[in-house]
């Protein structure tokens, strides 16, 4: 899988300082717990997590982060946080556990996401690496989902790469607005 080796790539040739086995380990338990699935367009799930892996290292965030975005989708089909915390330790499954509360709100207000950056800025930085790998899937919506979609990058994850300084972000998410809802 390419994005595996792009992975492990980009963990090796960083300038941030990584803990290449916690990374791995939690890479295997993942690949473990998703061996089954696969995403509408019929990749294996596990894409889905190491591409944000990926967009969270782009984005110069920590291991926890890092391991974190590895791990973070399991909660939607299993309880595993207790587990998460038991191979990982508890600032991946609180960082983990923040995620999912805040991905649950997400219909809520930019207030939110901003209040939720002040108190740790990786959560949010997460959720923009997630939004953005989904964009990146645009073909593999429902049109209502594709819609919500549009709505909510605009309404929200652009302001907040705006606010967070993330330019390269910013403009990858506009220039997808754009290639549907062109009268920005």
């Amino acid at each position: 899988m390419d994005e595996v080796r792009m992975l492990f790539h980009k963990v090796k040739s960083s300038t941030g300082v990584y803990d290449i086995d916690k990374i791995q380990s939690a890479y295997s338990f993942a690949v473990d717990f998703y061996q089954d699935m696969t995403l509408l367009n019929g990749m294996p799930y596990i894409s889905l997590p190491v591409s944000v892996a990926i967009i969270a290292i782009d984005l110069e965030l920590d291991t926890t982060a890092v391991v974190a975005a590895l791990l973070y989708e399991m909660l939607l089909y299993e309880p595993v946080l207790e587990e998460i915390r038991q191979r990982f330790g508890e600032d991946v499954a609180c960082l983990i556990r923040r995620f999912d509360k805040l991905s649950r709100t997400m219909h809520k207000t930019l207030h939110i996401y901003l209040q939720t950056a002040l108190d740790d800025r990786r959560i949010v930085t997460l959720k923009l690496a997630d939004r953005l790998y989904v964009i990146r899937l645009e073909y593999y919506f429902t049109p209502r989902q594709f819609n919500r979609l549009l709505a909510e990058t605009i309404a929200i994850y652009i302001p907040l790469a705006r606010r967070l300084g993330f330019e390269a972000v910013e403009e990858e998410m506009k220039t997808f607005y754009l290639r549907f809802v062109p009268d920005m």
